[in-house]
């Protein structure tokens, strides 16, 4: 993750961890890291496909995702949901 190269830049206090909808365990990972290297961190639902979107069947999925994923998330650390990235 570059975390030994950011922390030489001591203004970077917070992280931006985007989740592809079938990518839990790594996402879940991500957020253990940052957790584990002091990090603030905003979390987004990140569909590569649905970018600039503004379909709004794309939001209620990320909202479900949120709703089916977020407790096991936030079982690695503390976060800032954004709900879906460039809606």
């Amino acid at each position: 993750m570059g975390w030994d190269l950011m922390k030489t830049y001591s203004q970077i206090q917070s992280v931006r961890i985007e989740i592809e909808p079938d990518k839990v365990e790594q996402g879940r990972e991500w957020i253990r890291q940052a957790e584990g290297e002091g990090y603030h961190m905003i979390v987004t639902y990140h569909k590569y496909e649905a970018l600039g979107s503004d379909d709004t069947e794309e939001l209620l999925q990320a909202a479900q995702w949120w709703t089916q994923h977020y407790d096991y998330l936030s079982q690695a650390g503390s976060f800032d949901v954004n709900i879906m990235n460039e809606w």
